[in-house]
């Protein structure tokens, strides 16, 4: 379910009195927000399994039907470590009267538990400052514990470019009775507890796992800001006015101390790896001094009442009436610090910088106030890179490219303020979003005005290189850009999988992001099947298989036939199918683990038929080789004639392998079915592969040019059964799976007979397939394995992609 949000039309700033920004009204013309039921998957077996989505409106209006309470089987009792002491209890069950939220309170008190999660409580308490964001996430005019309760309570979040609506139940962790995790300042408020609830379900489904994280992601994830990061040493000169500009502008800030503890930590009672909330700053006059100095308020997420509030020489150095009219403490928790200590203290602060939407209304620039404008785009990785290929030759062939051009500066220096930022979204199969390294690269290109370099140029020494920006789950940099174009390269080094990322440029300038790809040729890719002639030396072998199967009334065959004809051994391309692999060291080390466990992850999935062969070659040969008085079984020694039957070179180191691993002299024969199966996925076999489905393919692709002169039309299913080509149609088939795998093996990998992801864009455009990046991402994403394809997979991705591209041509 997709909720379309209207413009927001109270304050959306902080309690403060008004300043330049708060003043202005909604903008009409400010991006719409929709808001998504989450989507939740578990990675179980090397797959994705997507849970059901949850809508709230829907199951509270079941529950209240059946008069009955929410159990969220998604984020269920088993996934809480719980104990005797440690009990889910309903809010109701805690404590008489509880409310979700106290309105006409100044401050919010959401208080850290145990969990280390001060990275997520801290962006919480920043919330306080903008009611519009507050109530959009939380909702308190909506759900309660009075008004429809059902135990079921629902809380939004952003994740790279959307947001989404996660629902929860509302059986929260105790212990004797007390919250065990986040909690409220004030005794029967559950927000804090609640939403901390709906966040652990939404990153992990697990409380655990939010110890430890990077204030940057959850200020971006209750905000869909940018985030940017000071380092204290680096900075000092600069960064109180940094902080002191970034309090009067829409921004979440904090701060965070180093992993070691100090002495001078120790005499603050700072916690080491802990983050704060900067809450103000300020300049003061000391005594008797006309200088000013510089001031910075900090919040400890624990909220618990702190002896001495007004660390240092704050005490000695200012007069007791200055201390207490512009140095207030306003809630538990609160220090005031002086800025020469703070430097010493903190290793970093974060800022995130909120973008114009209908919840946040506009933003304006420091100077002159003029509006910024937020350009995004997201798209996709085919996967991750070593960080030594990180060049920029490597990352702009096997990336996508964006490209930026400022024409019109924002300062009299003649430059542009462009703040920039690069988030992914979370997938139960990745490595954690706090764990996996992004980053983005920045090329100013030396051309004169708005021109853009053609996107299949490469960069050359001319071009300013800027140094790579990077981060874990995020990456961001504020530039000052003199005018002209600049192109960015997002990539990442954590080897994934078909991971979303999405970009966002927030500056004075409109529309600035652009996709900087090459145009797709459909005519070029449509007319290579009219200019495909077959090969001399085949042609009486293919023709006479051709003729074995046609039919006597028209001469002609279909699918089902040319399937026979396809994994027919006489069939000319598969004359070197049973030509024998040689196992490299790699497959060693897999062999190593999988003996171990027992288990594998397949780099591919196989199909039956597949693994029937194998079953029946390994039970084939246990006929011959199985050992007397142990059913079952055979000996290590035989195991090389059983990989040599599957297609595999003799190899002494195989039997030294297993018989490490297993430290015994006999094999069973599911271990050697594991074994064999294990290999069949890592290595291609293209004379296996050609499937009824891709027959049936085959025949649309040839029958659709040549019957509609290259506009290809959708065959329905029935009619697809019922296709069928002639001789020359056949050779057309035959000459074009010939040369593509000719292209194929050129790039494939001599271990493994695939073709990594990074060289996808190369094979493709070997055969004339010039397609667009976010193309052969998709591509990569449907057909290929874990960091490569074979050439079955590759081979049906260009006929499904030829299909595509003739319809779309039909259709012009």
């Amino acid at each position: 379910m997709i909720t379309r949000i209207p413009g927001c039309h109270c304050s959306s700033m902080r309690d403060d009195p008004p300043t330049r920004f708060q003043r202005f009204s909604s903008d009409e013309n400010l991006r719409e927000i929709t808001v998504e039921n989450v989507q939740l998957t578990e990675y179980v077996n090397d797959e994705i399994i997507e849970f059901q989505q949850q809508d709230f409106h829907d199951l509270q209006r079941n529950l209240l039907e059946k008069k009955d309470q929410f159990e969220d089987d998604q984020f269920s009792e088993e996934l809480f470590e719980l104990s005797k002491e440690k009990i889910l209890k309903r809010p109701k069950d805690i404590i008489n009267n509880p409310v979700l939220f106290i309105k006409n309170k100044k401050y919010f008190l959401p208080r850290q538990g145990r969990l280390n999660d001060c990275w997520f409580i801290v962006a919480l308490i920043n919330l306080q400052y903008y009611p519009n964001l507050f109530q959009f996430i939380v909702q308190p005019n909506e759900q309660s514990f009075d008004n429809n309760y059902a135990g079921i309570f629902h809380f939004r979040f952003w994740q790279a470019g959307t947001w989404v609506d996660v629902v929860i139940d509302d059986r929260l962790p105790t212990e004797n009775g007390k919250l065990v995790y986040a909690s409220s300042g004030y005794e029967n408020e559950f927000w804090p507890a609640l939403i901390e609830k709906a966040y652990a379900k939404l990153l992990y489904r697990s409380y655990e796992k939010l110890s430890e994280g990077n204030f940057r992601i959850s200020m971006q994830d209750l905000s869909g800001g940018i985030g940017e990061e000071y380092l204290t040493e680096s900075s000092s000169e600069k960064l109180f006015e940094i902080i002191q500009d970034a309090k009067i502008r829409p921004t979440l800030i904090a701060c965070g101390t180093s992993f070691k503890v100090t002495p001078e930590m120790s005499e603050f009672g700072l916690m080491q790896r802990h983050q704060y909330a900067i809450t103000d700053v300020k300049l003061v006059k000391k005594k008797n001094v006309d200088d000013e100095s510089k001031l910075i308020r900090i919040r400890n997420p624990h909220g618990k009442k702190i002896k001495v509030s007004h660390f240092g020489k704050i005490p000695d150095s200012f007069e007791k009436e200055i201390i207490k009219s512009k140095l207030k403490i306003e809630v538990d928790g609160e220090i005031w610090i002086l800025y020469e200590d703070f430097i010493k203290l903190f290793e970093f602060v974060e800022i995130c910088n909120l973008t114009p939407n209908r919840i946040i209304n506009n933003i304006y620039a420091k100077k002159e106030g003029k509006k910024l404008s937020l350009s995004a785009i997201e798209g996709k990785w085919m996967g991750g890179i070593n960080s030594r290929e990180a060049s920029v030759d490597v990352i702009s062939k096997i990336y996508p490219k964006y490209s930026i051009v400022l024409t019109k500066p924002d300062y009299e220096d003649e430059k542009c303020n462009i703040l920039i930022g690069l988030s992914i979204e979370r997938r139960q199969d990745l490595e954690e979003v706090k764990k996996t390294q992004i980053y983005f690269k920045i090329i100013y290109k030396s051309i004169d005005g708005d021109e853009i370099i053609d996107a299949q140029k490469s960069f050359d020494s001319d071009d300013t290189e800027f140094d790579p920006v990077g981060g874990f789950g995020q990456a961001a940099k504020r530039l000052y850009l003199k005018l002209g174009t600049y192109y960015i390269i997002p990539y990442t080094t954590d080897t994934f999988k078909g991971a979303t990322f999405y970009l966002q440029i927030l500056s004075e300038h409109k529309n600035i992001l652009k996709v900087h790809d090459r145009d797709i040729d459909i005519n070029q890719i449509m007319s290579k099947l009219h200019t495909l002639t077959p090969a001399d030396d085949n042609e009486n072998l293919d023709d006479q298989l051709f003729l074995n199967m046609a039919s006597k009334v028209d001469g002609k065959i279909d699918f089902k036939s040319l399937y026979f004809i396809l994994r027919n051994d006489k069939f000319s391309f598969n004359k070197n199918c049973y030509i024998l692999h040689e196992l490299v060291d790699e497959v060693f080390l897999e062999l190593e683990t999988i003996l171990e466990t027992k288990k594998f992850v397949s780099k591919k999935k196989l199909s039956i038929a597949r693994i029937a062969k194998v079953t029946l070659t390994v039970e084939e040969a246990f006929e011959r080789y199985e050992e007397a008085g142990s059913p079952g079984s055979m000996s290590v020694l035989f195991l090389t004639q059983v990989l040599e039957r599957n297609g595999y070179l003799k190899n002494e180191e195989v039997i030294e392998t297993v018989h490490e691993e297993m430290g015994m002299e006999l094999i069973h024969v599911n271990d050697i079915i594991l074994i064999v199966v294990a290999l069949k996925s890592r290595f291609g076999l293209p004379c296996e592969e050609f499937n009824a489905n891709l027959c049936q393919d085959f025949i649309a692709m040839v029958r659709g040019y040549d019957d509609f002169q290259g506009n290809y039309l959708n065959f329905n299913e029935p009619t697809i059964h019922d296709l069928r080509i002639d001789t020359k149609q056949f050779e057309k088939i035959t000459q074009f799976i010939t040369e593509s795998k000719k292209q194929f093996d050129n790039y494939a990998t001599e271990s493994y007979f695939s073709v990594q992801f990074k060289q996808l864009k190369n094979t493709l455009d070997a055969i004339d397939y010039k397609l667009r990046y976010s193309m052969i991402a998709n591509i990569f994403q449907k057909y290929g394995n874990e960091l490569d394809i074979f050439y079955d997979q590759f081979i049906q991705s260009v006929v499904d992609t030829t299909l595509i591209l003739g319809t779309k041509k039909k259709t012009e």
